[in-house]
C-alpha cells in the first residue's frame, strides 16, 4: 500500500508553479492528510553537561518547534498518526526536521522507508550531454543528519542520507537526456529495506509505540 503525507502535484512544468494550478491538485485515498498543528518551545534532545574542554558554548539552543499531524481516512490505517516536526533556533541559520509515526492500534504495523525530505532544486550547472556523476550537485543547500558514521571525521564521507537524483519530469532542463542531478531526497541509504513508497517490512511498531526517524 502506498501511503504518503503529501498532495499529488502534476504541474505542466517543474521549473515553476502557477497559482491557477492549485485548484487542480489531488490526493490518493490512502494519503495521510493534515489534521492539526502545535507550536511549543524547543526541548533539548540531549541534556548534556557542559564541560571545560570541548565546547565554548555552555547553553542549550532556544527556539520554537512546530509539529504537523496527519492521519488517513482508510479504515486499515485508523489509529495511526504521522507527525512532521520542524525546529528553528534563535541566532542559528538552521532548520531541524524529523518524522514520527504513532501506532495507537492493537495491531503491529510495518514501516519500510521514511524519506524525510524531497526538494526539487535549480541545477548547479547545465550541461547538454554529461552524466549525473560528471555534474555538480546544488551547492546552495547543506544537509546534515545524525545518521552519519564511519569515523571519517568528515561529514561528506560519513553521510548516509543525502541523495541527489535526476528528474525526467523536469523537462525544461538543458540536459538532453534529463540527467541533471537536481532532485534531493533525504533518507537512510544503508538501512536495508527501509523505503517510503511501499510499507512492507523491517520496522515493527507494536501497540501504542512511536517510531522516531533521524533528524
Amino acid at each position: 500500500m502506498l501511503c504518503a503525507c503529501r498532495w499529488i502535484v502534476r504541474p505542466k512544468r517543474k521549473a515553476y508553479l502557477l497559482p491557477e494550478w492549485l485548484d487542480g491538485f489531488t490526493k490518493n485515498d490512502s494519503d495521510f492528510v493534515f489534521d492539526k498543528y502545535e507550536v511549543i518551545n524547543t526541548q533539548p534532545f540531549i541534556n548534556w553537561a557542559p564541560g571545560k574542554w570541548w565546547a565554548t558554548n555552555r547553553e542549550q539552543p532556544n527556539g520554537k518547534k512546530i509539529s504537523f499531524s496527519y492521519s488517513s481516512k482508510l479504515l486499515a490505517l485508523s489509529g495511526i498518526t504521522v507527525k512532521v516536526a520542524y525546529e528553528i533556533y534563535d541566532g542559528l541559520p538552521v532548520i531541524c526536521k524529523w518524522v514520527t509515526i504513532e501506532n495507537k492500534t492493537s495491531a503491529t504495523i510495518m514501516v519500510d522507508r521514511v524519506v524525510n525530505e524531497i526538494i526539487a532544486m535549480v541545477e548547479e550547472e547545465r550541461a547538454v550531454v554529461e552524466s549525473p556523476e560528471q555534474m555538480k550537485t546544488p551547492q546552495s543547500i547543506y544537509i546534515e543528519t545524525n545518521y552519519a558514521f564511519n569515523n571519517a571525521m568528515r561529514y561528506s564521507i560519513s553521510d548516509q542520507t543525502t541523495h541527489w537524483k535526476t528528474d525526467s519530469s523536469y523537462t525544461s532542463q538543458v540536459n538532453y537526456n534529463y540527467q541533471t542531478p537536481c532532485l534531493l531526497e533525504v533518507y537512510p541509504d544503508k538501512a536495508k529495506g527501509i523505503k517510503i513508497t511501499v510499507i512492507i517490512t523491517i520496522i515493527a511498531l507494536c501497540c501504542c509505540c512511536i517510531f522516531c526517524g533521524f533528524k
